[in-house]
């Protein structure tokens, strides 16, 4: 995969995206539900905040990082880190409903509770906020992504 084919998939991803979003209403945006889960608006900041938090990934990590073993420490710290502001494996399997397919069963493997640096606030959203937040991460990841030797990636192994 080309550098410009990451681009015009992201690109595509992002379109398809908006697309949907587009839409949501903002009460929808905000509804949360009964089990205590994020509403849609919590969703969309967390995924903001999750591509900000991996920027550096797409950015110095292809161009400072020449060794798999200094990349595999980089990545036990941010596992730990992690760990300690809260992720933790959940799951759900009992939880499922009873009209997943067998193929959908297999691939599902449960959830990741969010680390506290990535949750996102109990607010109300507003739509046009979030979605100008996101398109302003996406450009930036693109961008990181365009000067980067797409090859790196290749090589390189993160969790």
């Amino acid at each position: 995969m080309t550098s410009s084919d990451l681009t015009e998939l992201l690109t595509y991803l992002d379109s398809t995206e908006t697309k949907l979003l587009t839409e949501l209403s903002n009460q929808d945006l905000n509804h949360f539900p009964a089990d205590g889960g994020w509403s849609a608006g919590q969703v969309m900041a967390h995924l903001t905040k999750t591509e900000k938090y991996l920027y550096p990934l797409f950015s110095f990590v292809p161009k400072l990082i020449r060794s798999q073993w200094v990349l595999d420490r980089f990545d036990w710290l941010n596992t730990a880190m992690s760990k300690l502001a809260g992720m933790s494996f959940l799951s759900l399997g009992d939880q499922l409903p009873k009209d997943f397919s067998k193929t959908e069963m297999s691939a599902f493997r449960g959830r990741f509770k969010a680390p506290a640096f990535l949750k996102p606030r109990r607010k109300l959203y507003d739509l046009n906020d979030l979605l100008r937040k996101r398109a302003t991460a996406r450009a930036k990841t693109l961008a990181a992504l365009n000067r980067a030797d797409i090859s790196r990636f290749k090589q390189l192994r993160f969790s």
